[in-house]
This record gives structure tokens, C-alpha cells and sequence, in this order.
């Protein structure tokens, strides 16, 4: 009988690269008028669907064409069906003969009507024959016609999606000459006359029994699902591997190059840089005669009562002032004097302010004042006249209130000279020693020295400290701060009005270069170190320490404003850091792409329906499942081992999430393999038939068979054939089977097997980028751990 070639259309959901996928969705809906938004998202489920069934070939090739030109991929799926022979008419019945007493009475009228019944009889046949001629001849012309329109269509086709299939080769021997003596030859799904072939669905495969024992290779235990298989077509895209690769290397040398220039910028930059001092405590504190305390810090003033309580805050803005600092302090007329620059002009040069913070005014000191940033200077409470150091000469200096000059003297000035007047006499710390130097003070006698007043007090001695850091009066007592210039180390002690030592006043771990400043019947040690203030009374005992709400608010405020600033420049360059790595990254492996893609050319698969159940399948590993259990396991008691070791390090927070999400890697790893559809290995004569994890295949023999240990590729579809830790397929039957036919293959290097993996998206190379990702992440994250949070 003739057979017809039918086909169905079968489609899994998947969409051309380069198409708009909301745009085909659309048209398939529009095609094959699929109304309701759930049922057109199960068609793009990713399962297979039969969307036409027995088509001829003129019709499957125009459902093939419209839906590659709305960038739908389908596959045409051939099936068998008989086509139903030409009923023949059977002939009439010879009437039943009569009885022996009719015929012999009508023995003459019964002859006449056999003659015209067989005379009937053959213009019947005779008709009949010439409908069966007519009906082949019919068929024949059908066939041809649809055999023409079908050629037309595919070369159609063959325009429209530029993926030509090389013609299928001829079989090198007969099917009864390779295939096994066991394998009997399964028929061909066919129809009954007049009805449809109906399609096979995944429940009804073909079973697969292994032959027996002694006869050949197990065929069907790692068979594919045959009706899920799609073929490796040498498409536009994978021609056109090289030069992509080559566009991609550019645009990542591009990117590496140009983030690489920003880091060496911003680095240059970021060193270069000259941050502000951190704002840690007051830099200046004044108190009053009544009891008002003010400290100076962040460009503000901070005003108290006599009992600390903050009675609000001066911006020295308003006052036409920046930047204030020490000398400062309150004049007899209760104006407050302090060292500062100019705003309006903006001045880098300090100078004397005389600043009235009732009426929020501030003046520049006159005379020979104007200019002068002098590190100490003290005001005679009577006559008003101002005696300061020279920075310039180096000498002491007496000018009235206006500014005139009234007396000059020139001495050696100590690191950081301290001047105070008692009882008409004026002190200064020594420049050579533990000392205090005594000056005369009247106009025409001025700075000319009386006295060196020696401080041996013995803790100082032990500690070396001999030098004179501040010295304040409060009460009948001195206060004094000695400090060593080699070791850093200060104290303070406590001396009476001749001298004598008394005591040493406990001030802890408190900065050495501290300020005493007299408040009321207490001494306050103040630092611009430190947002604390330490308390003493009068007798040098301790007391609460004085802290200001207002200036730890400050101290916050502006410790965040620099750690984000920092945060922006930390993230800057590691952002560029970043980038750099991802360009040359990407510029490397599009390198290697373009190498491998250039010299090797691709080819499409020649089809399998006529030879799929030629095709001895290896067996798949029936430990692996068992030994991934047994991989997951150790690993799971090497990362809790790991885990606790951190632990009992006293590894810190971001440290232990870090550990965390790098062991997370490979643990991901792990489960993406063990999920994984397995890749199939299958022998067709000398052929070589390669199944990868997407259910793509590939056929080849002798040097088309590339190798590199566990793997085995041709073209794009990659196997991976298992080793001892990782099991795929049964070692034993591959070393049986596979190795002969692996005998002439070509060796490939490790930069081609890493092209294929990443190409073909196969489950090792996912589990690999897991493993590096987590890493890097972990190391990332490390890096931002040690930001100025």
C-alpha cells in the first residue's frame, strides 16, 4: 500500500533569541485564538504541546513558516500512516440454483439468465478495475503535487530562518549489519485505514528492555525521552560566534580600561586628600566670672548656666567669625576674647576677637593687636592692659587696651607658652625645664625675670615628666600639668601658693595635652580629644564629669557626616575596583570564545526518527545518587566543623556571614547537580550520538569527537561522562563500549572545554559560577566590613 508522510506541530513555549516576547505571545494567541491569559501561559510552560496533528507536508511547512516569522521556534514531528487501499467491489452472488423440478421446467429461461448474469458480472470487474487504475494515478499525481509544494515550503523555510540541514549522509551499512542480534526492529506507528495516527504522549513511551546476558550493550536503561529530544542546528547566532566574541572582548577591554583609569584617578585623589580633624571634644573652653561656662566646637558656641545646664547655641557665623579656638577666655567687662578668623573675607590668617555674645557682635582687636595670632595672652585686671606672646620675635609683649605698645622683652618661649598673672607678677612655663618663670610687669621694667620656680614633685620625677604643660590657680592652690616629651605620659599636681607639692589629682587614661580651666570653686580638665570633661573639687578629689548634650549631639552629628563621607570614597573605589575586574573578566573569556569559535566550524545535526531505535544507549551510574548523598552529607560536617572552629576564634559578625555565604557556594552546588537531568551517551554503528543536559543531540564519529578527560563534546553539546567523586555514567560499560569508538577523536585543551560548558550552560559550569560567586560575594563582603560604618 502507499504511504503518505504526515507530521504533527508540536511547540514547548520557546521564543527566538532577538524577538519580543510580549509581541509573539501575542500573535501565537492571535494564530491559534487562545482567549484566556492562564491557558496562553501554559503554552509557554516550557512543555511540550501538539498543536496540529497529521499534517501533510505542504500544511506543516506553512504552520512552520508562519510561526518562525512571528519568532515562535516549532518542531514538525513525522509519524507514519498507511494510506487505506482502493475498496474493490466484490462480486455478485450467483443466484441460487433451483430445484430439480424448476430447472427441469425452466431449464431453457434459466440458461438465458446465467449467460447475462456472468456478462454482468465481468462489465463490474471491468469497471472496477478501471476506478483502481483511476485512483492510483489520482494518488500518484497528489504525491507529486505535495511533494513539490513541500520542496517549495522548506526551501522557503530554509530563507527564513537561515538554518539549513545538511543532507543526511548515507548509511555506511545496513541496519541489519549494525544493530545488535538481540534488538528486534520495533514497526512504525501506523494507523488503522481511514483514521488518523494518533499520537504517542509521554505515558506511552516504548519500553526499553535490556537484551540479554552475553548478547551486547544494555540499550535502554540511559535512553532519552525520544520525543523531547531537538536536534543542533547551525543557526545565524552560531556562526557568528567569532565575531561576537571579538565585539565582547573589545567592550570589556573598553570597560576594564576606563574603570581602571577612574580607580588610579580616585586613589590619587583619596591620598592626596587632606580630611578635617574628627570632631572629638571642645576646642576652646571659657568660664566666666559668674559662673557661665561656653566650650567652642564645630564652628558653634555652646552656652551654660553655672550649673552646666545648656542655655542654647551661638553660631560663630553670626558673630563674622570661623573657626574658633584657644586662647580663649573672659575679660574683666565680661566680653569674650578668643582667637579666630575672619569670615567676610574668608581669611586663613588668626587674629584677637574681642565678641560681645549678648549683642551677637564681634571686633577684631586694634593696633599692634591687628594680625597677631598669638598662642597666649592675658589681660590685667585693673589697668586692662594685654601681655601676650610674640610669635615672631619670640618675646613678651605689653599693649594697652587700644593696642599701643607699652613694653618689650624677648626671652626663649617653651612648645606651648602659658601665661598667667598673680599678684602682679606675670608666669610663664620654662622652656628649659620643669619650671615656672617669674617676669615683672610695670611699663618700664617689663619681662624682666625674677625668679625659676622648680617643680620636682616625685611621681613626676619617676616618669620623667619635666616639662610644664598649663598651670592654673584656683583657690590657695596651683594646679599644675607636667607631661614627658619622649613618652607622651602627663599628670597633674597640686601645689600651695609657695610651691610646696601636695598631691597628685587621679586623671586615669585622660589625654595628656589637656587644658585646666577654672569654673567657680571647681577645676575642669578639658581636651579636644575628648567629649568629657573631668571634675575636681578644690581639694583635687573627682566629682561627676561634666558632659554637654549639646556637644555630644555635635560629636554624633558630624562623626556620622565624615563616616558616610569616607563610606562614598571607600565605595567609589571599590565600585571602580569592581568594574575593572568584571571588564578584563569579561574581555578574557570572550578572548578564549573567539579563539575556540574561530578555527572550529560548526555543523547541525543530521536527524535520528529513521534511527532512533538503532541506538545502543550506555547506562547510566546507579551510585550516583547514593554517592552525591554521601558528598552532601561530608560536606554538610565539614562546613559545621568549619563553623565552629570561627566560632571558637571569636571570629566577629560580618566575619561569620561571610564564612557563611562562601560555604553556601558549593553547598548550592551540590543541589543544583543533584537535580540536574543527566546527560545520554549513545552508539549508533561507529557513530557517536551525544544527549546534553537542554535534550539537545549531536552525532559524529573519529576526529568530530572532541575530548578532555570526563567530557566529551561535539560542537556545542557537551557531556560530562562522571568521575569518583561525581558519577555519571557506569564506568564499566563506558570503558566496554565508548572507549573503542573514542580511539581517533581529537584531544581538546582546558580553555575549549570551559568555552562549552559556559556555552551550553551545562549544570558543572553553573555549579563552578556558583562556587565563584559566593567567594567573591564573601570577600566583598569582607571589604565593606571594614568600612567606616
Amino acid at each position: 500500500m502507499l504511504r503518505e508522510n504526515r507530521f504533527n506541530l508540536e511547540f514547548s513555549g520557546k521564543i527566538m533569541p532577538g524577538r519580543d516576547r510580549a509581541r509573539a505571545r501575542a500573535r501565537f494567541a492571535e494564530m491559534f485564538e487562545v482567549h484566556s491569559p492562564a491557558r496562553l501561559e501554559h503554552y509557554f510552560s516550557g512543555e511540550t504541546f501538539v498543536l496540529r496533528e497529521n499534517l501533510d507536508r505542504r500544511e506543516g511547512g506553512e504552520y512552520y513558516a508562519k510561526m518562525r516569522k512571528v519568532g515562535l521556534e516549532a518542531v514538525l514531528v513525522k509519524i507514519d500512516v498507511e494510506e487505506p487501499a482502493p475498496v474493490q467491489e466484490e462480486p455478485a452472488s450467483t443466484p441460487a440454483a433451483p430445484p430439480e423440478k424448476a430447472r427441469k421446467s425452466k431449464n431453457a429461461g434459466t440458461s438465458r439468465k446465467q449467460a447475462a448474469a456472468q456478462r454482468k458480472q465481468k462489465r463490474k470487474q471491468a469497471a472496477a478495475e478501471r476506478r483502481k487504475k483511476q485512483l492510483e494515478k489520482r494518488l500518484q499525481q497528489r504525491a507529486a503535487e505535495a511533494e513539490a509544494q513541500a520542496q517549495a515550503a522548506d526551501a522557503a523555510n530554509e530563507r527564513a530562518r537561515a538554518d539549513a540541514e545538511p543532507p543526511r549522509a548515507p548509511a555506511a551499512e545496513s541496519p541489519a549489519a549494525t544493530a545488535s542480534p538481540a534488538i528486534t526492529p520495533r514497526p512504525a506507528v501506523t494507523a488503522a485505514p481511514g483514521r488518523r495516527a494518533r499520537v504517542r504522549s509521554r505515558l506511552q513511551l516504548p519500553t526499553r528492555r535490556p537484551i540479554a546476558e552475553g548478547q551486547g550493550l544494555a540499550r535502554r536503561s540511559g535512553a532519552p525521552n525520544p520525543y523531547r529530544l531537538k536536534a543542533f542546528r547551525n543557526t545565524a547566532e552560531v556562526r557568528n560566534r567569532a565575531d561576537l566574541g571579538r565585539e565582547q572582548m573589545r567592550r570589556g577591554l573598553t570597560l576594564g580600561c576606563a574603570a581602571l583609569a577612574l580607580l588610579l584617578i580616585l586613589a590619587g585623589s583619596f591620598l592626596a586628600r587632606q580630611p578635617a580633624a574628627p570632631l572629638a571634644g571642645p576646642a576652646a573652653v571659657a568660664a566666666a566670672s559668674n559662673g557661665a561656662l561656653v566650650l567652642a566646637a564645630d564652628g558653634r558656641l555652646l552656652l551654660h548656666d553655672r550649673a552646666g545646664v545648656p542655655q542654647g547655641s551661638l553660631k560663630v557665623s553670626e558673630l563674622d567669625i570661623a573657626d574658633p579656638a584657644a586662647p580663649m577666655f573672659f575679660l574683666a567687662d565680661g566680653a569674650l576674647l578668643l582667637s579666630a578668623r575672619a569670615e567676610h573675607p574668608a581669611s586663613a590668617k588668626r587674629q584677637l576677637w574681642r565678641c560681645d555674645l549678648a549683642t551677637k557682635q564681634c571686633r577684631a582687636l586694634a593696633g599692634d593687636f591687628s594680625g597677631m595670632a598669638t598662642p597666649a595672652v592675658v589681660e590685667h585686671e585693673i589697668s586692662g592692659d594685654m601681655m601676650l606672646v610674640d610669635p615672631d620675635l619670640p618675646g613678651l609683649l605689653l599693649l594697652d587696651r587700644h593696642g599701643i605698645r607699652k613694653g618689650q622683652s624677648t626671652h626663649a618661649l617653651p612648645e606651648h607658652p602659658v601665661l598667667r598673672l598673680d599678684v602682679g607678677l606675670l608666669l610663664m612655663n620654662s622652656a628649659e625645664g620643669p619650671g615656672i618663670s617669674v617676669f615683672r610687669i610695670e611699663d618700664k621694667s617689663f619681662g624682666q625675670q625674677l625668679d625659676e620656680i622648680l617643680l620636682l614633685p616625685p611621681p613626676a620625677v619617676a616618669l620623667r615628666q619635666n616639662r610644664v604643660w598649663d598651670f592654673q590657680r584656683l583657690g590657695d592652690d596651683w594646679w599644675v600639668t607636667l607631661y614627658s616629651p619622649r613618652s607622651g605620659s602627663a599628670g597633674t599636681y597640686m601645689f600651695d601658693n609657695r610651691w610646696n607639692y601636695l598631691r597628685q589629682v587621679p586623671r586615669g587614661d585622660f589625654p595628656a595635652r589637656a587644658r585646666l580651666v577654672p569654673w567657680g570653686r571647681k577645676m575642669l580638665l578639658a581636651s579636644d580629644q575628648s567629649r568629657k570633661l573631668l571634675r575636681f573639687n578644690a581639694a583635687g578629689e573627682p566629682e561627676a564629669d561634666f558632659t554637654s548634650p549639646r556637644l555630644e549631639k555635635l560629636i554624633d552629628a558630624r562623626g556620622q557626616a565624615r563616616r558616610w563621607f569616607d563610606l562614598g570614597w571607600y565605595a567609589a573605589l571599590l565600585v571602580a575596583l569592581v568594574a575593572a575586574l568584571v571588564g578584563f573578566a569579561r574581555a578574557g573569556v570572550n578572548y578564549l570564545r573567539r579563539r575556540v569559535y574561530r578555527k572550529h566550524t560548526a555543523h547541525g545535526a543530521e536527524p535520528l526518527d529513521a534511527e532512533m531505535e538503532r541506538i545502543e544507549w550506555l547506562t547510566n551510574d546507579l551510585e550516583r545518587g547514593a554517592q552525591l548523598r554521601r558528598t552532601t552529607v561530608s560536606y554538610a560536617l565539614f562546613a559545621g566543623g568549619v563553623c565552629a572552629i570561627a566560632l571558637g576564634l571569636g571570629a566577629s559578625g560580618i566575619q561569620l556571614l561571610a564564612l557563611l555565604i562562601a560555604l553556601s557556594g558549593p553547598a548550592f552546588a551540590l543541589w543544583l547537580l543533584k537535580r540536574s537531568a543527566p546527560d545520554h551517551v549513545g552508539l549508533l554503528g561507529k557513530s557517536v550520538v551525544l544527549v546534553d543536559h537542554r535534550e539537545t543531540y549531536h552525532r559524529a564519529s573519529g576526529r568530530a569527537l572532541h575530548r578532555r578527560g570526563p567530557f566529551l563534546f561535539i560542537d556545542d553539546v557537551i557531556v560530562f561522562l562522571g568521575s569518583r567523586a561525581l558519577p555519571a555514567l557506569d564506568p564499566a560499560t563506558t570503558m566496554k563500549y565508548l572507549e573503542p569508538s573514542l580511539s581517533g577523536c581529537t584531544r581538546a585543551d582546558r580553555a575549549e572545554v570551559a568555552v562549552r560548558l559556559r556555552e551550553s550552560g551545562h549544570p558543572l559550569a553553573r555549579a563552578a559560577l556558583a562556587v565563584v560567586a559566593a567567594l567573591l560575594f564573601a570577600l566583598l563582603l569582607l571589604a565593606v566590613g571594614h568600612l567606616p560604618w
